[in-house]
């Protein structure tokens, strides 16, 4: 089982290298095209092969993160934020004897291979 383990291990591996690579000439393909219709003024590109469309959506940028936070606490739009625990925070927080409302230590199982 170690052995096999660590073959399917090893092959995501490859497969998260080449996934990565091909991510990355996607993004610049992608940006490319921006800025190709950008400069060209046009918003949609076809071919045989497919149709292209330039798309614009608005996300946020915290560029003031107290300034956020105190406005959130402030209105109460708490909903502006995810919801998701930081755990090595926690694990701080539960290791120096401090309980958190709430939350639920969970202990998590896992294994650790090393391939020789």
């Amino acid at each position: 089982m170690i052995a096999e383990l660590a073959q399917v291990r090893d092959r995501r591996r490859e497969i998260a290298a080449e996934d990565k690579d091909l991510i990355e000439k996607y993004d610049a393909l992608k940006q490319a095209f921006v800025k190709r219709m950008e400069e060209e003024g046009c918003t949609r590109i076809s071919s045989t092969e497919g149709t292209v469309i330039l798309t614009e959506t608005i996300v946020p940028q915290v560029s003031d993160r107290e300034a956020m936070d105190a406005w959130i606490l402030e209105t109460g739009n708490i909903y502006l934020l995810q919801s998701r625990v930081n755990a090595a925070a926690f694990r701080e927080l539960v290791e120096a004897g401090q309980e958190v409302p709430g939350v639920t230590p969970f202990p998590k199982k896992d294994i650790s291979l090393r391939s020789t």
